[in-house]
């Protein structure tokens, strides 16, 4: 199995989806690293230089939760960890087979400790 993790630094977990600089590929259960990607949340951001500003309903209408399942089906993921994220994103992953997880983990070790039980 596949995990994928957003994430700044390679080490810990981002706490937004959409605003993290990359994305890890992760070997489950063993915890291997595959592969280390620029989120391409972000960096259509930065394409387009699009301003980060929220909208009254709390949203940046950016359709991370749209996009970013069908980047993670494309790469092979089976399992997305997050901090948060809202319904949408959930049932695009589901739609799409991968199981979102939550955590509140800081470090990618433990978020991926915490599956475990899976």
């Amino acid at each position: 199995m596949i995990v994928a993790v957003v994430t700044n630094s390679g080490k810990s977990v981002s706490n937004h989806i959409a605003l993290a600089k990359n994305i890890a590929f992760y070997e489950f259960p063993k915890g291997n690293l595959i592969k280390i990607i620029p989120n391409p949340i972000m960096e259509k951001i930065k394409d387009n230089n699009i301003k980060l500003e929220k909208n009254p309903s709390g949203g940046r209408h950016l359709k991370t939760g749209k996009e970013l399942p069908k980047f993670l089906a494309k790469e092979g993921a089976d399992i997305f960890i997050a901090k948060q994220m809202g319904e949408g994103m959930k049932m695009n992953l589901i739609d799409l087979g991968i199981k979102p997880c939550l955590t509140q983990a800081q470090t990618i070790e433990d978020a991926i400790g915490e599956l475990k039980c899976l």
